[in-house]
């Protein structure tokens, strides 16, 4: 292990929250079996080796169950495993990234769901350790914060947001 290593190994804490103009029963529909909808295609990691051009995000809704890419001809890439759910409420789960997404490193995800007047109050948390260089770091946020735009716009009707290369 070299100093570069050590200096990599380290926690994360990422907290985000959004309002979205929509019941609380819509949005927890788009973030479990809705989400194929509105997961924008800037946020998928891979496709199918066969080279199928629509890979789906899918959840299973139950402790155990995967949130995966479905590439096709089953093909895939598995992000995280259910781990607590309260249906309508919140959503855990907890994953592994390899080195090609910025690890290894743990992650333990949490979408919780309260109403919020007219709306819902989404609030995310992102929390993990491993090897996360500071681009891994502000990559994650970013990337978290552009999906939460992406399920608000497809909620309110609007337009998918940019994903800024930057």
């Amino acid at each position: 292990m070299t100093a570069n290593d050590i200096e990599q190994l380290r926690a994360v804490d990422i907290h985000l929250e959004v309002k979205i103009e929509a019941s609380p029963d819509a949005v927890w529909a788009a973030l479990t079996s809705d989400i194929a909808r509105w997961w924008p295609r800037a946020a998928y990691c891979g496709v199918s080796s066969e080279g199928a051009d629509s890979p789906r995000m899918e959840v299973e809704l139950q402790p155990g169950g995967r949130m995966y890419e479905d590439w096709g001809s089953g093909d895939g890439l598995l992000w995280a495993t259910v781990v607590n759910l309260t249906k309508g409420q919140n959503l855990e789960l907890t994953g592994v990234c390899g080195p090609a997404w910025g690890g290894p490193h743990t992650w333990y995800g949490s979408y919780k769901l309260e109403p919020d007047g007219d709306g819902t109050k989404v609030r995310f948390s992102d929390s993990g350790f491993g090897r996360l260089s500071d681009d891994t770091l502000a990559n994650k946020e970013k990337g978290w914060r552009y999906l939460l735009e992406a399920m608000r716009a497809h909620l309110e009707g609007r337009d998918e947001p940019a994903w800024d290369e930057s």
